[in-house]
């Protein structure tokens, strides 16, 4: 929905293949290495849906800075909760809650500047990239809340399915979320994140000192381990099966 909404002029009654898109893109993106398989978005909606790639490529990356203060906004929420100094941690939150804003007035004072400019390559092509991106704060305001609505449900669920193989607190299932998918954006990651997303999700469990004060239980390493592995592999199994069923989507007719 957050893609189709913010291409929806170029969308707009292709909703089927926006989804054999994501699917897609989704199942490339999480089983080849080193993020490479972001490729595949500029490729797939130049094919569907003649979209260029200095208008893919600069939204796709907007997306990408939403997904990642999205995550760090709730990880700072939840450590928040173990701290001391509640004021602080709250003000701290709100003031880096203002970044995307910050970003969006940003994006439009710098598109101001460039179009008051001499018209020349580098300009022209620097234009196309950044009216891309959301220019009213109706377009700012729902990529937005379609980011924190996609992470809340993946976070949540991802929670739920550690919490199947840990008896650990939902907020320390959560921070394990967190850091697993952090781990995507490394300069270094696997084929399908083999290791280095189980440790990223050990690295958002395992520092609370080993104990969980909501259950007063000593959180296992081997059992973390072992959660980490069977949430990778139902991730991967979903991103496969996603793909597989991109294949059966036709392809919206105007588009062909």
């Amino acid at each position: 929905m957050r893609i189709y909404d913010y291409f929806y002029s170029e969308m707009h009654g292709a909703y089927k293949s926006c989804i054999k898109l994501v699917l897609q893109h989704n199942m490339l993106n999480n089983l080849l290495p080193m993020r490479t398989g972001e490729i595949s978005f500029p490729v797939l909606m130049s094919r569907y849906f003649d979209i260029p790639t200095a208008k893919s490529i600069p939204a796709l990356l907007y997306f990408r800075i939403l997904d990642l203060h999205t995550l760090l906004s709730i990880a700072l929420a939840v450590i928040a909760g173990y701290m001391y100094n509640i004021y602080a941690s709250i003000a701290l939150f709100l003031l880096w809650m203002t970044i995307p804003v910050v970003l969006f007035k940003t994006n439009i004072l710098i598109l101001n500047k460039l179009n008051a400019k001499t018209d020349t390559r580098i300009n022209a092509l620097l234009v196309k990239c950044l009216t891309s991106l959301p220019q009213q704060l109706r377009g700012f305001i729902h990529a937005w809340l379609w980011t924190w609505f996609n992470w809340i449900i993946k976070l949540g669920v991802s929670s739920w399915i550690i919490l199947l193989f840990l008896d650990t607190s939902f907020s320390i299932a959560i921070m394990g979320a967190i850091m697993g998918d952090l781990t995507s954006v490394l300069p270094i990651y696997g084929i399908a994140g083999f290791g280095t997303y189980e440790a990223g999700i050990l690295a958002g469990i395992l520092p609370f000192d080993g104990t969980d004060a909501a259950t007063n239980n000593i959180i296992n390493k081997e059992t973390a381990l072992q959660a980490a592995i069977y949430l990778h592999l139902i991730i991967l199994g979903s991103a496969i099966a996603g793909g597989a069923i991109a294949v059966l989507i036709p392809r919206h007719n105007k588009r062909c």
